[in-house]
């Protein structure tokens, strides 16, 4: 059996907000010159800040 990693909340909402700005004229081919280990040390960090945030009282 294939052990599937399944992505937390965060790193859905990460991988929303990525998929929103990567169909926007411009912020695609900036987000593309970012080096790929770069890009992802950005989406963890974001994971970071969404998990945060989510557990924050309202």
């Amino acid at each position: 059996m294939t052990n599937h990693v399944i992505p937390d909340l965060a790193q859905r909402i990460v991988a929303a907000i990525e998929w929103d700005f990567s169909v926007r004229g411009g912020i695609s081919q900036e987000w593309e010159q970012i080096d790929k280990e770069l890009q992802q040390e950005i989406r963890d960090k974001w994971a970071d800040v969404i998990r945060l945030e989510l557990k924050k009282p309202e």
